[in-house]
């Protein structure tokens, strides 16, 4: 973030989502250290939620190159990776946490530049296990 000059903005208020804390704290870090090594210097890189009837939705933005055409649904394949140095296992192993915790996570290339991932909770699924608790 120093060397680049990197922003990172917060947008929006608090939200209460079922999900592992550490499952969550993991997948953010990966997708944040991938916003900010496809991020040019002094870019911004946005991080938001939203609530609706039927899901909370969590995304991160950059401001990077975006994602080649078909590798969308690609990115979360183990080994995949068009990194020199990638390992291909950060967004594979953050879909599976996903999955572990009843959530989807996908990626678009912004109109702009740049490409977003979102991370969907079903509202369904979080009143049920609050209900529980």
């Amino acid at each position: 973030l120093v060397d680049k000059q990197i922003n990172i903005i917060y947008e929006d208020g608090e939200r209460y989502i079922w999900f592992d804390p550490g499952h969550l704290r993991q997948i953010l870090m990966n997708l944040i250290a991938n916003s900010i090594e496809a991020s040019p210097k002094l870019g911004v890189i946005r991080i938001s939620a939203e609530e609706s009837d039927k899901r909370i939705l969590i995304e991160v933005q950059d401001e990077g190159g975006g994602l080649e055409a078909g590798d969308e649904t690609k990115v979360f394949e183990p080994f995949f990776s068009k990194k020199e140095n990638g390992t291909g296992l950060g967004l594979a192993i953050s879909r599976k946490l996903c999955l572990e915790n009843q959530a989807e996570i996908w990626a678009t290339n912004n109109a702009d530049k740049g490409c977003t991932f979102f991370i969907s909770v079903n509202r369904n699924n979080v009143e049920q296990k609050i209900e529980r608790t």
